[in-house]
């Protein structure tokens, strides 16, 4: 019974540990990537980025050009990293077998 109870406590405490581990890395910015509320950057968005400026316009973007539209959250014709940042993930995750990227 007491190795039991035991068990539970340190599982307790070290959910508790990890939890406060990881508020203060977000608190302090260092939280990872995929943890951050606007979410990942997607790779493509950087491989099409060829200026590196962090603006994808029409003629940067490899691909289809409803993509393009359902990127561009705001309209204004390039897709900023916060607009990839939130773009659904079936539209920046390629297919598993043919590495296209889903529509």
């Amino acid at each position: 019974m007491m190795g039991k109870i035991r068990r539970i406590v340190m599982v307790m405490v070290l959910t508790t540990m990890a939890m406060g581990s990881a508020f203060a890395l977000e608190e302090a910015g260092q939280a990872p990537q995929s943890d951050r509320k606007e979410g990942r950057l997607p790779a493509k968005f950087t491989e099409d980025d060829v200026d590196g400026d962090g603006v994808v316009s029409r003629t940067e973007f490899s691909g289809p050009a409803d993509h393009f539209e359902r990127l561009d959250l705001n309209g204004d014709g390039d897709i900023q990293e916060s607009e990839a940042r939130q773009s659904p993930p079936s539209l920046t995750r390629p297919d598993q077998r043919t590495g296209k990227i889903q529509t």
